[in-house]
């Protein structure tokens, strides 16, 4: 099973950090994009997620959204504000997914 992918990123969804598990599920076409931002395989989808990522930037709540990837492939994502307070001013957030069927596997 897919360990949880996490990425940061700024209000313009510029990719600051991805960890493996991120890096991995955007290089098996799981539906997250990792290029020097951060978005979907489908432009729709792309859009969105650059929506709510600015939204959560700019002091909105968290939200959640699902991605679509080959073969059937979906991550669910949330969207969530970054901790760290020297770098809440910058309108950071943190981007988390997994895949849907790792609670059953």
């Amino acid at each position: 099973s897919m360990s949880m992918g996490a990425v940061v990123c700024d209000r313009t969804a510029r990719t600051l950090y991805a960890n493996r598990a991120a890096q991995t599920a955007a290089e098996a076409g799981l539906g997250l994009v990792l290029t020097h931002r951060v978005g979907a395989l489908h432009s729709d989808e792309s859009r969105r997620l650059s929506l709510l990522i600015a939204d959560v930037a700019m002091g909105k709540p968290s939200g959640g959204m699902t991605v679509h990837g080959r073969g059937g492939a979906r991550l669910l994502i949330l969207v969530t504000p970054f901790p760290l307070r020297d770098l809440s001013e910058a309108g950071h957030v943190l981007v988390t997914f997994r895949s849907p069927s790792e609670r059953s596997e």
